[in-house]
Order: structure tokens, then C-alpha cells, then sequence
């Protein structure tokens, strides 16, 4: 008799793990260039501190060879001791999922509570808006560290910001204020009258969503067992036997 196979349960595992959706380390140019998509502009401010001349030292965004995160490039600007708005606009991308977080790492050297950096964010082709205004929220530490004065002429003045000095790069995670189709990012410096620093620098940029792991999923597999083998067994038969007179008696 052979014996009918069994199925045997084997879990099936799917990779996971998280999606970036978004990335730019600055690498792939030759500085001073910006990698394709990106998008710099300024606006200078009073030269002085009254509303009186016009800033010549406002620049705009460009890479850099010098201290990167990642070598060889980091985005870098620099801050001025006069009035001027700077601007680093990324490529629009798509947010999927609600729980998209932003990744990046930066360092900025600022005139402590006068020149100030943000994060901006456009939804859609709208306007830009702070990230934290917009909706979105900073998964400690990283976020901004202190608030801008309004009594310089610092285009951003009142606002919260990255100002004074990090003390060379650090990581900041931003979670995104929701799924969009369109999405672009502004690095935004903004600095005030009087006084400056080094700058602002920007590396290793990523946005990504986790879509969790699946739960494995068992397969049957069919194994045949062993089939019994057949023992055969021997009938006893018993021996002709003689008589006391000689002759045969079959038992």
C-alpha cells in the first residue's frame, strides 16, 4: 500500500521596508552647479539699518566642495552682515501617504537670533509656506531652535528658524504635512542688517514612507510518505511422521 501525500505548510516572506520617494545628495555635478530641477533665487534687502540702499553681497544658492556631508558636494549659502532673502527650491515630487517624513542633514553657522533659516513648503502649484504652518511636524531634536527679530529688517523677522550655530551638521526629520501630487521644498535663508556668520549648508536630503511588512503567507507543499512494505508470513506445515508399525501417518 503506498500512502497518499501530505501538505506541508511553508511560509512565503515578501521584502519590505521603507520607500524613498525623494532623494538628493548633490553629488552627480560639478560645483558650483545645481543638480538638474533645482531652482535658486534672491532678493536683496537694505544695506544698512535703515530702509535706505540695496545689499551688494546677496548670492545665490550653489554647491560647494567645501565641508560636505557627503563628498564631494554640499548646497551651501553663505550669510551676509546686510539684508537678503535666499531661496533653494527643489524638484516637485509626489507624497503617497500620509506618513511620508523628510530626512536631511545640515549645518549652519547664523548671526544667533537675527539671520535665520526655514524650511517652506508647496503643495499642489501653491504658494510656499512654512512647514510647521502647512501642517507638517519635527520628530525631535532638529527643529528650529529659536525666533527671529523683528527689529532689523530680517525678512523673516517674528518667525521661528534655525539661527545661531549647530555646531556642524546635524540630522533633522520632518514629517510631511500630508499626500499631494505635486510637492516642491524651499531651503530659505534670511538674513537681517548687521552681523553675520559662515552660512548654511544642506546634504544628504530623502523623503520616504514605510508600508510596514506584510504578514508571510503559508504555501501547502505536498510531500509523499513512505509507503509500508508488504512482510510476507509462512503457514506452518507439518512434516509426515511413521508409525509404531513403519509405516506412514499423515498428521
Amino acid at each position: 500500500a503506498t500512502a497518499a501525500a501530505t501538505p506541508t505548510a511553508t511560509a512565503t516572506a515578501t521584502a519590505c521596508g521603507p520607500v524613498t520617494v525623494f532623494s538628493e545628495n548633490f553629488d552627480g555635478v560639478t560645483a558650483p552647479a545645481l543638480p538638474a530641477g533645482w531652482v535658486t533665487s534672491f532678493t536683496p534687502g537694505p544695506a544698512d539699518c535703515t530702509p535706505t540702499g540695496t545689499c551688494a553681497l546677496g548670492t545665490n544658492w550653489a554647491t560647494t566642495t567645501t565641508n560636505p556631508n557627503t563628498a564631494p558636494n554640499c548646497a551651501f549659502h553663505n550669510d551676509p552682515g546686510c539684508v537678503t532673502d535666499s531661496t533653494l527650491d527643489s524638484p516637485s515630487f509626489a507624497v503617497v501617504t500620509t506618513t511620508t517624513q523628510l530626512f536631511f542633514r545640515h549645518s549652519y553657522d547664523l548671526e544667533s537670533g537675527h539671520d535665520g533659516a526655514v524650511l517652506e513648503i508647496s503643495t499642489n502649484g501653491g504658494p510656499f509656506t512654512d512647514i510647521i504652518t502647512a501642517g507638517g511636524q519635527f520628530v525631535q531634536p532638529g527643529g528650529y531652535n529659536g525666533t527671529i527679530s523683528s527689529g532689523s529688517f530680517s525678512p523673516i523677522a517674528g518667525r521661528a528658524a534655525w539661527t545661531g550655530n549647530s555646531g556642524g551638521y546635524i540630522n533633522t526629520t520632518v514629517r510631511l504635512p500630508g499626500s499631494f501630487p505635486n510637492v516642491r521644498l524651499r531651503f530659505r535663508l534670511a538674513t537681517d542688517c548687521m552681523g553675520g556668520g559662515t552660512g548654511w549648508r544642506i546634504d544628504t536630503i530623502r523623503a520616504t514612507y514605510d508600508p510596514g511588512c506584510p504578514t508571510a503567507t503559508a504555501t501547502a507543499t505536498a510531500t509523499r510518505a513512505a509507503s509500508p512494505t508488504a512482510t510476507a508470513t509462512a503457514a506452518a506445515t507439518a512434516a509426515p511422521q511413521r508409525t509404531a508399525a513403519g509405516q506412514r501417518h499423515q498428521v
